[in-house]
């Protein structure tokens, strides 16, 4: 399984007099579904339905076709299992949903308003996985 996250950013300073200097900047994420290589799949537990999502774009085989793991218990009918109907199929084929939407400005502020004090403060949006 390989992750193909990416990024950019830019940011440029300027000084607008010789004690104050402002920093603005913009950060761009883009946040694929991984990629998985060979058979493999994947499963996540998703915490804002509650729902237990299967990946890899099919339900895995019942295990009295296949009795290999990964395979679904019995016949393979998920309303025979308990909560069987909080299982889900993934909408995408690696469970996560592609973001490519994750635009985030930066802005910093430094002043120098004492020869030996300096204030700075920042602001920021920043963006995770989920």
């Amino acid at each position: 399984m390989a992750f193909n996250n990416w990024s950019l950013y830019g940011e440029d300073d300027w000084k607008f007099r010789q004690n104050l200097t402002v920093s603005l900047g913009v950060r761009y994420d883009s946040f694929p579904p991984p990629n998985f290589y060979g058979s493999g799949s994947i499963n996540d537990w998703d915490y804002k339905t509650g729902d237990w999502l299967i990946g890899g774009g099919k339900l895995p085989p019942a295990c009295n076709v296949s009795p290999v793991a990964p395979c679904i218990p019995g016949t393979g009918n998920l309303n025979d299992l308990p909560n069987g109907n909080r299982i889900k199929l993934a909408r995408y084929p690696g469970i996560r949903y592609p973001i490519h939407d994750n635009f985030s400005p930066r802005l910093g502020v430094a002043w120098s308003f004492a020869r030996n004090t300096v204030l700075r403060a920042g602001y920021g949006i920043y963006f995770d996985t989920e």
